[in-house]
């Protein structure tokens, strides 16, 4: 990408801060064109270094700090790429620690993942890193989204042509720094089977597994499964671990393949714990008959074959969005009908099971106004 010109720079840096109509003494715009300089028409600097004075436009004193900081760290950094480095750091530093939380959180996947929003929220929602009293908690977690975004820490990756953003991402500089801080903090380990592993906790809180086509591959050993909250596995079936070993698991996310005919989940009701379960696999998923123990579960997506849907699953309590992935061979007309009244539910698509093939889904979405918070 080509550096910004001096004009843009500004333009850019005072829509951040200011909004369109750029009102601001004549001090600050005196130091604004000497930050302006020290970025060097880097769009994310410059973003950043907005994140970190539109909390005081008006404070020329924090202006001139941000000025002479950026003087010292030029004297040490003689690229770009070395600058980004000492900048994107004091963006994160910046944040609430709310924001912080929700950010180390794209730490569970790699560097360059593109994801969507409505998962992320979720996810977080899930996590309990949204914390609310009278508020409705999807609304805030998509605020939290949102000013990451508006601070240039999530940046967006694809518009589809109604001009709707559809994905997003972390810069590479930026996922240095959370990858850094989540190790630093214990708050998530990532074991990619590709790379060497690190050295590890053995009190794990967050884990992803990235195993990819590794045939042998297996947990390190001295890991405590027990404690651990979400769970990102991405790989052969054979190297899952028992998903029973998690006791307090609230996310589970699998993307699995292999030859086995199918994929036993019968026990998965005992995880009460559970908020968060979204499965794509090319195996018959196996889920339990009856899933009334899961009564905190909000998000159920399995996009694969099932060979059953629990007919309680209508009666949980705090499920948000469902989705099953056809063929469903015990799910008809009338849970159909008995879903779609569920008060609770978001959004649901699930196959009708006359047709039972991948191109006949039922999808409802109910006014969120009647959700209830969770």
């Amino acid at each position: 990408m080509r550096p910004l010109s001096r004009t843009d720079s500004i333009e850019l840096l005072f829509n951040r801060i200011f909004g369109s109509k750029h009102e601001c003494s004549e001090q600050v715009k005196e130091v604004s064109e000497e930050i302006i300089k020290k970025c060097g028409g880097l769009p994310l600097a410059v973003i950043c270094i907005a994140s970190i004075l539109v909390s005081q436009p008006a404070n020329s004193e924090l202006w001139q700090h941000v000025s002479e900081w950026l003087s010292g760290s030029m004297r040490n950094n003689h690229t770009s790429q070395g600058m980004l480095r000492e900048i994107v750091p004091m963006s994160y530093n910046n944040l609430p620690d709310h924001l912080k939380t929700c950010l180390l959180y794209l730490s569970m996947y790699p560097e360059g993942y593109t994801f969507l929003k409505t998962d992320l929220v979720k996810q977080w929602m899930a996590e309990g890193f949204i914390s609310t009293v009278h508020e409705n908690a999807s609304k805030v977690a998509e605020s939290y989204f949102d000013e990451l975004v508006c601070r240039g820490l999530i940046q967006p990756n694809h518009i589809n042509f109604s001009d709707t953003m559809v994905s997003y991402t972390v810069h590479s500089c930026m996922f240095e720094v959370i990858r850094f801080k989540s190790i630093e903090e214990n708050f998530i380990i990532l074991i990619d089977y590709s790379n060497t592993i690190p050295e590890l906790s053995a009190k794990v809180r967050r884990l992803s597994l990235r195993y990819s086509n590794a045939k042998y591959a297996t947990k390190p050993e001295g890991i405590m499964l027990s404690p651990v909250r979400s769970l990102i596995f991405y790989g052969l079936v054979e190297c899952l671990p028992s998903i029973m070993e998690f006791e307090v698991l609230r996310v589970l996310i699998l993307e699995i393949w292999g030859d086995q005919e199918e994929l036993d989940f019968s026990g998965i009701d005992r995880l009460f714990q559970l908020r968060y379960v979204q499965i794509t696999t090319d195996i018959v998923v196996k889920l339990p008959a009856k899933m009334s123990g899961l009564q905190y579960l909000e998000t159920l997506e399995i996009y694969a074959r099932v060979s059953i849907v629990p007919s309680d699953i209508v009666h949980l309590p705090k499920l948000l969005h469902f989705h099953i992935q056809g063929p469903a061979k015990e799910f008809g007309e009338p849970e159909l009908c008995v879903l779609k009244e569920v008060p609770v539910l978001k959004e649901w698509c699930a196959p009708k099971a006359s047709i039972g093939t991948y191109s006949s889904k039922v999808s409802v979405h109910v006014p969120s106004s009647d959700v209830h918070d969770v």
